[in-house]
Formats: structure tokens, sequence, C-alpha cells
């Protein structure tokens, strides 16, 4: 006759109930392979010898964790948001040695004073950039346009197609470092 706190061979074992999970069964029986053959089981649960879920416990440890991170730092952010970089201080960018050299340092005009971007009003109508592939052929008219537009522009002019390379190359190749930071990539 085998156990009642042992499932047979081949059956899966009854997973200890956690605290988050209060409901309590009365007695459910489960078949086995052999049909004539029932097993009565307790779903309470108190059964299980006092043993602790391994989950609770995990939750019970990363929120002591947390908990102990935010009081280190004083509560507030674990980062300090990161600075705009000294345009000034360009270096080449870190690329393979395989790859074209590259200039990625913005060029800019003398004398340009730079304006601070403004949202539009609240009341202005929302623009959505619908995703690529559900464009229309009059909206991709439109792009081609825009960019054949750009590219038409003067390299020193910050709209144009080589400053928005530019600004993706410096960014995302580590031309410019975090200001007081020289070795920390970006």
């Amino acid at each position: 006759m085998e156990s009642a706190t042992m499932p047979p061979r081949g059956v899966a074992a009854p997973r200890t109930p956690s605290s988050l999970q209060t409901l309590r069964c009365s007695h459910v029986l489960l078949a086995t392979n052999d049909a004539s053959k029932l097993q009565r089981l307790s779903c309470k649960a108190t059964n299980g010898g006092g043993r602790v879920d391994r989950r609770d416990v995990l939750l019970g440890l990363g929120g002591a964790v947390a908990g102990g991170l935010a009081t280190s730092h004083g509560g507030g952010a674990l980062a300090a948001p990161i600075q705009a970089p000294d345009l000034q201080d360009c270096h080449p960018p870190n690329i393979p040695d395989s790859a074209p050299d590259l200039s990625c340092c913005l060029t800019s005009r003398t004398g340009t004073e730079i304006v601070d971007f403004k949202p539009p009003p609240a009341s202005a109508p929302l623009r959505v950039r619908p995703a690529a592939h559900l464009v229309d052929q009059e909206h991709l008219a439109k792009y081609e346009r825009a960019v054949s537009l750009m590219k038409q522009l003067p390299d020193d002019d910050p709209r144009s197609f080589g400053q928005q390379w530019r600004v993706h190359c410096a960014y995302c190749d580590a031309a410019y470092d975090q200001v007081g930071f020289p070795n920390l990539d970006l």
C-alpha cells in the first residue's frame, strides 16, 4: 500500500502551498495510472511539516535587499542623471579597427544660438508617427521627400542628414565623454 504523503512513481509531488494560497480543500481524490487505486490528498496549507515554500523565501529576501538599497542611498534614485556632454571635447569614436576612419564630431556654425526645445501647447493636435509597416503610399512619399530635403541641406545645418548621422555616431560610439567622468561609457 502506498503512503498518503508520497505520490506513486511517475506522478509529480504536490507543491507545498505558499502563504499567498489560502484556499483549503477538504479532500481531493487523485487517480493514479491504475484506475482501481485512488489516493486521498489533503490540501491544507498547514500540512507540510512546517516547511516554508522557497518562493516565499526568495520574495522575502528580494524585499529585504530592495529595502536595504532604498534606505542606504537616501531613498532616492540610485544613479545621477547623465549630463549633456561638452560638444567642444570630441575624440575619435570607439569603433573596431577594421571600420573605416570616421569623424563623428558635430560641426557647428559660429555664433549660432542654441534654442531649447519647447513642447507644443496642449491644445495642439497630437501627432502620432505610424508604424513603418502600416504606412500608406501618401505617407511614404512624404517621408522620402523629407529625407531627400535633409540630404540637400549643408552639412553644418543641424537638421541635415549628415548632422543627424553624426549625432547617432557620436553618442552610440562614445565620441563624447560624460562631464566629470572621462572613462565612463555612455
